[in-house]
This record gives structure tokens, sequence and C-alpha cells, in this order.
């Protein structure tokens, strides 16, 4: 019985430090990206239909490689867009009217996924989508479009 629960609380742990990774207010993000000298990677994504934005998450953004190389630079954010009515239902509106008003503005195409790269003042300074890569390769397009 103690095992199970150790078990429950190491994969609890797991998912809040993955959870921290991930920003959803954009905001916040800009904020914090002032703060620290740091850039946003906007990650558009369809979490529940678009097999592409699955595989980049789980391929290249969730990796290692591709995280010790933006950690020191960028504030991820994920703006999700369900198609799910469970998972559309569960979004808050406040949510959905954010990431409206940010696929109006970084991402008309409505391109699925796509990754901006934006300064602290909110501009967009460039954007990668789905590529064949590894998570190292594609850390260093998205770290080209900074300013040197």
């Amino acid at each position: 019985m103690k095992k199970n629960y150790l078990v429950i609380i190491a994969l609890f742990a797991v998912q809040m430090v993955f959870s921290q990774d991930w920003n959803t207010n954009f905001k916040q993000a800009i904020d914090s990206a002032k703060a620290q000298n740091k850039y946003v990677l906007l990650v558009f994504s369809g979490s529940d239909w678009c097999a592409n934005c699955i595989r980049l998450k789980d391929q290249i953004l969730t990796k290692d490689d591709f995280k010790s190389k933006v950690e020191s630079q960028f504030i991820i954010v994920n703006a999700d867009f369900p198609q799910k009515k469970k998972a559309k239902e569960t979004q808050p509106q406040e949510l959905k009217d954010q990431n409206k008003k940010l696929i109006e503005t970084y991402n008309q195409g409505s391109v699925f996924p796509l990754v901006v790269v934006i300064d602290s003042s909110e501009k967009a300074l460039g954007k990668v989508g789905n590529e064949k890569c590894s998570p190292s390769e594609y850390a260093e397009k998205l770290i080209a479009y900074i300013p040197k």
C-alpha cells in the first residue's frame, strides 16, 4: 500500500515539474520575459486533434536536448486549440479569448503546429513549423531568431 502511494506521489511530482515548463498566460509570460531578459516561445497546438502537434511536443519540445538549449533564453507559452467537446468545455473562456487574439496576431494562417519567437515587446521575430530534425536542431532554429 505504501508503495502505491509513493508511485502516485512520484507521478504527481513529475507532472508538477512538467507543467511548470508550460505557461498558458501570454501576458504573464511577456512580463516574465521582460523581468528575466528572455524571449517567448509561443507554441500553437491542437492537443487533441493535431497529430503533428502531438508529435512535436512528444519528440521535440519535451526532450532534455531541446529544453536545455532553450530554458536560459525563452519562456514557453502553449496556445492550445482543442477540438473535442470535453476539452473545449473545460478550457476557461478567458483562455479561449486570449488564444483567439494570439492566433489573429501571430498565426493568421492557422498553421498547426507553429512555434513563434517573440521578444518582450511582443514583436514576432520568426516562426518554425513542423520540421523533421532533432530536438537540438529545432532549438537552434528558434535561437537563430534572437538578435545578436
